[in-house]
Formats: structure tokens, C-alpha cells, sequence
């Protein structure tokens, strides 16, 4: 299970690097999996899981990994500066640790990380095959719909048009050519019968578990 999320997330996600218009300097991004297996027979056999919790502040990022059958616990926690990163630990070390000590020690790649949300440059290939939809409105915001559909699988993508530039997109490449967002994908398998739909969630405020730790920083770095 662990590792179909991780190939689904390897495959999707990739930070930006698009050209600014409006970027935001403070927020949060969820990105939520929800699995169906055997989808064509019934929805019941289903699970939810958060696969990562993006805390940001202008290009310091404080990544949350929670535990995936206990979702409010917090396995590992992730300190991301431009495209490196280190682990600080669990939330109890990550409260105590000075991330301006760290900023100039950061000597792994994201695209290294083996949980979370992973990174990659990919660019999505079967543009060429796609089928546009009628757009549509999910929790109040409106979404260009696009599908691809081969043999083994369909895909379809829920793009929503914005000039805000968060600090991690779903096939980036892929969306400036819509100048939107990639917000959901829906992936079904036929072969083995599955469903994954993937969100990403972007909100205004930080986790708790980052709000401490910015704070503890902001406290010291004044002192």
C-alpha cells in the first residue's frame, strides 16, 4: 500500500519553477490519497490516507509526514529550503531545532526522499491523447476537466486557472501549458482494479505542529 502511494506521488508531484506572478508567502498543502480496490465491483473497499503536510513560509518549507494508520501522529518531519532537504526527526526534536543553523548544511536532494511528497521533473506524455471534459465545480471552485485513455488505464486531471504560485504543483510542466493548477488527478487501473484519486489542498494557515516551529524560530532569531 505504502508503495503505491509513493509511485503515485513519485510520478505526480515536482516543485515549481515557473516563472513567478503571485506567490504565496505563507499556507499549507495537503495531498490526500484515497485508494479503491476492486472499484468496478463496489466503493466500500476504500482508504483515505495523508500522504504528506506541506507547512511553508516564502522558500523554507517544515513538511509533515504523518503515520499512515494514525493519521494524527507525525512519523517524521522534513526542514526543505529550494530543492534540498534534511530530516529533523520527530515533532519533539523538530521543536527544538534552529533551522538557520541547518539552512547552509542541506546537502540531499528532494528528488532523494523516499516519503512524503516526492519530487521528480516529470511531464506527463500522453497530452497528445487527450479528451477534454465539461468543467466543473468541487467545494466551490470551478475546474477545467481533462481525460487520457489507453488500454490499461484512464486518467483525469481537474486543472483549476489561478496566477497564485504555491510552492509545489502536480506535473508543472504539464499545467503552465493551461496556465492552471493541477488540483486532482483520478487514475483508474483496469488491470488490477483500482482507483486512486489524489488532491492537492491548498490552505491559508499552517498545521499546529509547523506553527510551533516557525515560532520557536521567530522566538530565537530575536533574541
Amino acid at each position: 500500500m505504502r508503495n503505491l502511494i509513493f509511485i503515485l506521488i513519485l510520478s505526480t508531484l515536482s516543485i515549481s519553477c515557473k516563472d513567478k506572478k503571485i506567490k504565496k508567502d505563507k499556507g499549507s498543502i495537503d495531498i490526500v490519497a484515497t485508494i479503491y480496490r476492486n472499484a468496478s465491483k463496489t466503493l466500500e473497499d476504500n482508504r483515505t490516507l495523508i500522504v504528506s503536510k506541506l507547512n511553508y513560509k516564502n522558500d523554507t518549507i517544515i513538511e509533515l509526514i504523518p503515520d499512515v494508520d494514525f493519521p494524527e501522529q507525525i512519523n517524521n518531519v522534513y526542514f526543505i529550503v529550494d530543492s534540498m532537504f534534511t530530516d529533523i526527526g520527530d515533532i519533539a526534536s523538530a521543536r527544538k531545532i534552529n533551522l538557520k543553523n541547518l539552512t547552509g548544511k542541506l546537502n540531499s536532494s528532494v528528488k532523494e526522499k523516499q516519503a512524503g511528497a516526492m519530487f521528480s521533473d516529470l511531464e506527463h506524455t500522453n497530452w497528445d491523447y487527450i479528451n477534454k471534459l465539461t468543467d466543473t465545480v468541487l467545494f466551490k471552485k470551478t475546474y477545467m476537466r481533462f481525460q487520457i485513455i489507453s488500454p490499461e488505464n484512464y486518467t483525469r486531471f481537474y486543472l483549476y486557472k489561478t496566477d497564485t504560485i504555491l510552492p509545489y504543483q502536480i506535473y508543472p510542466k504539464s499545467a503552465e501549458k493551461f496556465n492552471s493548477r493541477i488540483e486532482r488527478i483520478d487514475t483508474y487501473d483496469k488491470v488490477n482494479d483500482i482507483f486512486i484519486s489524489m488532491q492537492l489542498m491548498p490552505k491559508n494557515e499552517w498545521d499546529s505542529e509547523a506553527q510551533q516551529i516557525f515560532d520557536y524560530n521567530n522566538f530565537i532569531s530575536k533574541k
